[in-house]
């Protein structure tokens, strides 16, 4: 990776590059448009904040976009807890049912024996 050294061409501007990379509160755009006015390019840095406008509409259309699939998560999260506890419901009134079914199999046998004996 080059380095200010690198970059700078032993103007006394050593070291800047290396100082962003260090610096983890500079993001890596601010980092290069201080670089290239650091190393006497000749870029305009206002011409990366225009850079940075143009792509004001992109950023919030994607903000935009952002948001509405946060809201169709948890539009989707809410419908689950909702689904989930009928689910629960179902499954205790399958459980009552089987319950139910084997009472209902159980006296139907002892009836069946009780008019077995009975005939017998």
């Amino acid at each position: 990776m080059k380095t200010g050294r690198d970059i700078g061409g032993g103007r006394g501007d050593e070291g800047v590059l290396e100082d962003c990379e260090e610096n983890s509160n500079i993001g890596r755009r601010e980092c290069f448009w201080e670089n290239m006015e650091a190393s006497g390019s000749g870029v305009d840095v206002a011409m990366g904040h225009r850079f940075l406008n143009d792509n004001a509409p992109v950023v919030e259309d994607l903000r935009g976009r952002l948001a509405e699939t946060e809201a169709r998560l948890e539009r989707a999260r809410a419908r689950e807890a909702e689904l989930s506890l009928r689910l629960d419901e179902m499954k205790r009134f399958v459980a009552v049912m089987e319950i139910l079914e084997s009472y209902l199999k159980r006296r139907f046998r002892e009836q069946e024996e009780y008019v077995t004996r009975i005939f017998s």
